[in-house]
């Protein structure tokens, strides 16, 4: 059984670059919605910090994901400053090389209830 993969991303908007933020916020937003492996996908605000609340269906779903971001990449990247990026799980080689550039922190579950 695939096992589901949870992210979390903690970002600062660049000084400056709000209006940019937000617009490629809103254009990633409405490009993930056609993602049936995308389960979660929250963004959260206080002041100039964000946290991005990912889950995924499966690793699978994770590669198709970041293969969408590719013609986002450069705009939201360089519109934040990443803080921490946490991922919950256990992702497969493939989902791992896809999210690598983040050099995200992993742990692995425990125990878990999902309804």
């Amino acid at each position: 059984m695939a096992s589901p993969i949870t992210w979390v991303l903690r970002l600062k908007i660049q000084d400056g670059k709000q209006e940019e933020f937000s617009a490629v916020m809103k254009e990633m937003v409405q490009n993930t919605e056609s993602e049936t492996g995308a389960l979660v996908y929250d963004w959260f605000a206080d002041g100039g910090t964000v946290h991005i609340v990912e889950r995924y269906a499966d690793s699978a779903a994770v590669v198709t994901h970041m293969q969408n971001f590719g013609p986002f990449a450069e705009r939201f990247l360089g519109s934040i400053q990443p803080l921490e990026f946490t991922v919950y799980g256990e992702p497969s080689d493939s989902a791992r090389e896809s999210i690598a550039a983040l050099a995200p922190a992993y742990l692995a579950p425990l125990a878990s209830i999902t309804r």
